[in-house]
């Protein structure tokens, strides 16, 4: 989904789901399918960073350039509730690139107030970022600037302005103790060496200077609420199996956004009534969506105070009300071992018996392969006599009246007196 004031943003983490149901027993029937990512990141912005994640860049604005040599205005807006700092001024860096295949070579040309004054840039011509020392509005008020980029190449396309902290090095939106000790362990990089960190480089000048260090120092304290995406996760326990149906018609969205920012989440054909919240101090949100029976398109569009604008695209939602949640399958379920079938005419084993010793211990006697412990000897049965001297599980055979092969061919006679 497109408009004039944000970048392309589609999902590319979408999941695809299958039309409705088209009779009872489809309906009724649950689909099963492999469990797929909630999280939908509504924005892929290109970033101008080098660090993994968004960086040490609080917002991004993309803008058209629709005639050659055209200056494009980039408004934001700057307030106590997204901005703070232990002075009454902050420095904040506005850095400009391509957007997609444009080949314009942009730049900041100047950044002006609301008034129309020029505000003086703190850092000497860089190759695209300009860094201006703002005041700070009181509390309850507003300040509204406006950054002028230009193409140093004649043409049209986009460009893409971002804004940053200058100290920011680690990208928590923040600049701290911590940040002036990664500035001071990697002084002297350049780009293009193993340690040179691009959000480090406050300036943008491709080395890490004592000019960084000073930048880091001077805005020490500052931070923002500002957040270059945004977020929309089915809530907790509404999708446990992730197939993107769901059995009630109410569910609720989830998130983090930019402190402030309104949030409107709208059906593509207009199957439900148009959900618009607000982002809290804390940067998260919650609305509930009323949804319609079967397929829902679900469009999400979010402005915040800065002025960065997005729209997005959910992947859809589908209302079944015969819809049976599962619980997810471990990926790799632990199943019982298996136990084996005893054999006909042996007595069963017990299936949790304790280890037993392979060799006898001293004070035992050994055990027979063919006995477990605990049971009653079987004696053995000679081969013409049945139902002699045999012997039940549980019943103890006295030794001597047990008779073997050998005993029968040459019997022991006991010494008798003679008989007269």
């Amino acid at each position: 989904m497109t408009d004039a004031t944000s970048p392309r943003g589609e999902s590319s983490d979408r999941s695809e789901s299958s039309p409705p149901p088209t009779d009872t027993h489809a309906r009724a029937r649950r689909r099963v399918r492999r469990g797929r990512p909630q999280m939908e990141s509504l924005e892929q912005r290109a970033l101008l960073t080098t660090t993994p994640g968004v960086g040490n860049n609080f917002a991004l604005v993309a803008r058209p350039v629709e005639n050659p040599g055209e200056v494009v205005e980039v408004p934001f807006t700057i307030d106590r509730t997204s901005f703070s700092s232990p002075g009454r001024s902050m420095v904040i860096g506005i850095d400009v690139i391509d957007h997609g295949v444009s080949r314009l070579n942009p730049m900041v040309q100047e950044v002006r107030d609301e008034t129309g004054r020029s505000l003086p840039k703190l850092n000497a011509e860089a190759d695209r970022a300009s860094l201006v020392q703002i005041n700070l509005p009181r509390a309850g008020d507003r300040a509204q600037f406006h950054a002028q980029v230009a193409g140093r190449e004649a043409g049209t396309g986009s460009t893409l302005t971002g804004f940053y902290l200058p100290g920011d090095a680690n990208g928590d939106r923040k600049v701290d103790p911590q940040d002036a000790r990664l500035v001071r362990t990697i002084l002297g990089a350049r780009r293009g060496d193993p340690t040179y960190l691009f959000d480090a480089d406050a300036d943008r000048n491709g080395v890490i200077d004592q000019n960084d260090l000073r930048l880091t120092q001077l805005n020490h304290g500052a931070r923002t609420g500002i957040s270059p995406v945004i977020s929309a996760n089915l809530a907790e326990g509404q999708d446990r199996d992730a197939d993107r149906i769901v059995a009630t018609r109410q569910v609720t969205f989830a998130g983090q956004a930019s402190v402030g920012a309104v949030i409107t989440f709208t059906e593509e054909n207009g199957k439900f009534e148009p959900v618009e919240v607000t982002v809290g101090r804390d940067g998260t949100y919650e609305a509930v969506l009323t949804l319609a029976e079967g397929e829902n398109q679900i469009n999400v569009t979010a402005t915040d105070p800065f002025g960065q604008t997005f729209n997005g695209k959910l992947a859809p939602v589908t209302f079944d009300p015969q819809a049976v949640e599962r619980e997810p399958v471990p990926s790799n379920p632990v199943l019982p071992t298996p136990q084996p079938a005893p054999t006909p005419g042996q007595p069963s084993r017990p299936v949790n018996r304790p280890n037993l010793p392979t060799r006898p211990t001293l004070g035992t006697r050994p055990i027979p392969p063919n006995q477990v412990r605990g049971e009653r000897p079987l004696a053995p049965t000679p081969p013409n006599r049945p139902n002699v001297n045999r012997s039940t599980p549980g019943e103890r055979v006295r030794p001597s009246l047990a008779v073997t092969q050998t005993q029968r061919e040459n019997p022991v006679r006991p010494n008798l007196p003679n008989a007269r």
